[in-house]
């Protein structure tokens, strides 16, 4: 179990408050000028510089026989956004859906058991009445001007001919953006003091989460852009790695004499990447990576018997939570967009229910999902977990 000693269990940034009278308080899309950092109250992790401390988590309710709309937050892509007393998360990748759990105040624990489960308050829905014959994946959610933009990704796709990344959700209309799927995943307003610099109020980016690498930014990507949905996107461009110029390692690690290489620390197949947001003066991304014991392998053999379905880790359990810090003062400076590294890197070790596979930053606090494998809610499914972290000093 967890140590909580010296945490009260309160999950507000501002002494005496809870979560949800501060998630009223300040309004998304204004900037993330941050609220006081209070100091950490029970064990925390590093992420360079930054401190993290874990102040709690609840489950999400596992839909049946489509009691919770079109969609169902089962094996979600698990793009998120919390807004208010909401929390929006995408639905099962066969559906194009978006639904809302209610937003619960964090219980400080370790025990599945202990965890709250939040109910669904808006029924899945589809993002939109276009159809494509192809299946899509929702890249990112998030609330700006009062209408939930919704960015979308072509799952397989070797032409790379795929669009309309862009959505207001109940629009039915569809926008481009500049950068395409190498830009359009998670968003997040960009601080005053960054915004000129940058080229624009509000960020995007994503990386090789999908099939097909040649279309999708091998590292993090950063674009800036004007936060004015419902028409086709502007970006500029910051970071983006390409085939020719990967942040790490493209394609399988060789093998020498008979023993596997390490993968690369930076980036590599089993890379992905679900947020990106600014603190202070460094843009920290949140993701999972893995190979960095055991190596990667493709359609392989694992240790334990079993064949990958393409790239793969030698040993199953050699996948773990990961961060990526850059300097921002290092990214506006650089002379190409594949050109800048992080300046820091490393595990995640935040307490968080198994492998993330989403994430939002919101009010200065971190909100991971992972599937937990208790499965108290159903023998035959993962349970969705929300974790909720918070920066202190």
């Amino acid at each position: 179990m967890l140590d909580f000693a010296g945490s009260s269990g309160n999950a507000s940034l501002v002494e005496g408050g809870d979560t949800r009278s501060l998630l009223a308080v300040r309004q998304p899309g204004t900037g993330s000028a941050e609220q006081e950092l209070a100091a950490c109250a029970g064990p925390f992790s590093q992420l360079g510089e930054h401190k993290v401390e874990y102040i709690g988590g609840f489950r999400l309710k596992l839909a049946y026989q489509g009691n919770h709309g079109a969609g169902r937050v089962q094996h979600s892509t698990g793009a998120l956004d919390v807004e208010g007393d909401k929390i929006w998360v995408s639905g099962h990748p066969d559906t194009y859906s978006v639904g809302a759990f209610e937003y619960l105040e964090p219980v400080p624990t370790d025990s599945m058991k202990e965890m709250p489960i939040s109910q669904n308050v808006v029924k899945f829905e589809r993002v939109s009445d276009i159809q494509y014959g192809f299946k899509l994946i929702i890249t990112g959610i998030e609330h700006i001007g009062g209408e939930l933009v919704v960015h979308t990704a072509q799952y397989y796709s070797g032409q790379d001919t795929f669009r309309d990344h862009q959505t207001v959700f109940g629009s039915n209309n569809a926008f481009t953006v500049q950068g395409h799927t190498q830009a359009a995943g998670w968003m997040k307003p960009v601080p005053p003091e960054w915004q000129e610099r940058l080229g624009g109020p509000w960020l995007m980016g994503y990386a090789s989460n999908l099939p097909i690498n040649g279309r999708l930014s091998q590292g993090p990507s950063l674009y800036a852009w004007d936060g004015v949905p419902g028409k086709d996107i502007d970006t500029v461009k910051h970071l983006d790695y390409t085939l020719e110029n990967p942040l790490g390692t493209y394609g399988r690690d060789p093998a020498q004499a008979g023993v596997l290489a390490p993968a690369n620390g930076l980036w590599n197949e089993i890379s992905s990447a679900y947020v990106g947001f600014i603190r202070d003066d460094d843009y920290i991304v949140v993701g999972r990576t893995g190979g960095l014991v055991s190596g990667i392998g493709y359609k392989d053999k694992r240790s334990n018997g079993t064949l990958m379905g393409g790239y793969g880790t030698y040993d199953v359990d050699d996948v773990y939570n990961y961060y990526w810090i850059y300097d921002l003062n290092d990214v506006i400076s650089a002379e190409a967009p594949y050109m800048p590294k992080p300046y820091a890197s490393g595990k995640f070790e935040a307490y968080t229910e198994g492998r993330i596979v989403g994430a939002d930053y919101e009010y200065g606090q971190l909100f991971i999902m992972s599937f937990s494998q208790t499965r108290l809610q159903s023998p035959y499914e993962s349970e969705p977990v929300i974790t909720v972290h918070r920066f202190c000093s």
